[in-house]
């Protein structure tokens, strides 16, 4: 364990006990799956109810070719739909490594309060997953660095934004100039309360042009995203989004902006540190050697 792990883990409110790295084990398994079977990254997560696994995930970007399938997001929406309900403030996720940005949204977004946490960010960067770029453009306000964010409009953007029908509405366009995404099609709904209206029309257009990587293509909405929504287009490689309104200050995309932006332990939930650090390390270590794919 770092010393920077360290100081997090004396600093929670919540002991590691011998459950907890069983709990986190069940992640581990899960992510050493995902890397032998070439699902994706080098990462699971769990999903805890009363003392009970209720569901498992591992990165699935590359097999899902869907760019919003990390390790968290899979658990949960395992969760939500095992649980029939999308709020798990009554439940503990356990994740083999550090949250990403996205994750982080999903995680506020699902409303869980717990998370135990084996391998920080700063190990996941040494075998080259790398989110400094992710937390950096949320730090402060937007800096658009990843992905410009309202340029200038040329007239087939306001073309598209045009056809935003509702508050919600939101769609993606390849950049052949064809509509690949849209929120309010049937074919964009998969069952997963978690998902935004934003999530959804990126999930349409990975599934339609049948890749995780949508370069190229540009969102449209009429507000401001949440940070869950945002990463999505992040990790999508989406070139350029482009919203109407700012997202009110009273909103949850408001407040899980201003969450992340704070450091960890002074967020609204509980985030212990260093849990069965070693055994989720070594995750990282069999996806290297079996020169696993970098996204």
């Amino acid at each position: 364990m770092s010393s920077e792990q360290q100081e997090q883990a004396s600093s929670s409110k919540l002991a590691i006990t011998k459950v907890d790295e069983c709990f986190m084990t069940a992640a581990c398994m899960s992510a050493n799956a995902g890397v032998i079977l070439c699902h994706g990254g080098p990462f699971g997560a769990s999903v805890v109810h009363n003392g009970m696994p209720v569901s498992c995930g591992h990165n699935t970007v590359l097999f899902d070719k869907d760019p919003t399938c990390h390790a968290e997001v899979n658990a949960i929406r395992h969760a939500v739909r095992d649980l029939g309900r999308s709020e798990l403030s009554d439940c503990v996720l356990y994740t083999t490594c550090e949250p990403c940005p996205m994750c982080w949204g999903a995680i506020m977004a699902s409303g869980l309060k717990v998370i135990y946490v084996g391998a920080d960010r700063h190990c996941a960067a040494r075998f080259g997953f790398d989110d400094k770029a992710f937390y950096d453009e949320f730090a402060g306000p937007a800096s658009g660095t990843m992905m410009p964010v309202n340029p200038t409009k040329t007239d087939e953007d306001e073309k598209w934004m045009s056809k935003l029908a509702s508050h919600s509405h939101v769609i993606v366009v390849s950049a052949a100039g064809e509509l690949v995404g849209d929120s309010l099609s049937r074919g964009s709904d998969l069952g997963d309360a978690l998902d935004t209206p934003m999530v959804r029309a990126i999930r349409m257009a990975a599934m339609t042009l049948g890749t995780h990587e949508l370069s190229g293509c540009k969102v449209y909405a009429s507000t401001q995203p949440d940070v869950f929504s945002h990463c999505a287009c992040l990790w999508a490689r989406i070139s350029e989004l482009f919203y109407a309104e700012p997202a009110a200050d009273e909103s949850e995309a408001s407040y899980e902006r201003q969450q992340l932006a704070l450091k960890a332990e002074d967020r609204d939930l509980t985030t212990v540190w260093g849990c069965a650090v070693d055994e989720c390390e070594n995750v990282f270590k069999q996806w290297k050697s079996l020169s696993g794919q970098i996204y």
